[in-house]
């Protein structure tokens, strides 16, 4: 488990090194990384299965470190884009990127259905708020704090 949340520490820094400073993208991999321990904790609290939380964390820490790994590129190549906001080339990655999040959010349901063990439809509604929650957290600290 420590070995997955330290490459997804890592991986969520290197990704929010593209449009932060250091501090701040150190700072960004921290709250990521809590909020995502904190979903795993709060869940399992919930329907009563602590006992399924190292399983839980090292599954979602390691499935986020490899869409982080395939999200690089793609956030990177947005980035550098800068003002050629209508071209027709950053159709490709804008909507790689929107595939992306959306497996991502079937990931973590998947992950959760498991541990616990209640159906698909539950666990995809918890991942689409989760996944609204730490979006707007990250606009809140970082996008308004520029």
């Amino acid at each position: 488990m420590v070995a997955m949340l330290t490459t997804y520490s890592l991986m969520s820094f290197l990704i929010s090194l593209i449009e932060l400073p250091i501090i701040q993208a150190f700072f960004s991999a921290f709250v990521d990384t809590t909020l995502l321990v904190t979903l795993a904790f709060i869940s399992l609290w919930i329907n009563d299965t602590p006992e399924r939380r190292l399983q839980t964390i090292t599954a979602l820490a390691g499935a986020g470190s490899l869409l982080q790994l395939v999200a690089w590129p793609i956030l990177f190549w947005l980035s550098s884009a800068g003002e050629v906001d209508n071209s027709t080339l950053l159709f490709i990655p804008r909507w790689a990127l929107l595939l992306l999040v959306l497996w991502n959010i079937l990931v973590i349901a998947h992950i959760l259905r498991h541990a616990l063990s209640v159906s698909l439809p539950i666990t995809f509604g918890i991942s689409v708020l989760y996944m609204y929650f730490a979006i707007r957290i990250a606009n809140i600290l970082f996008i308004a704090a520029r």
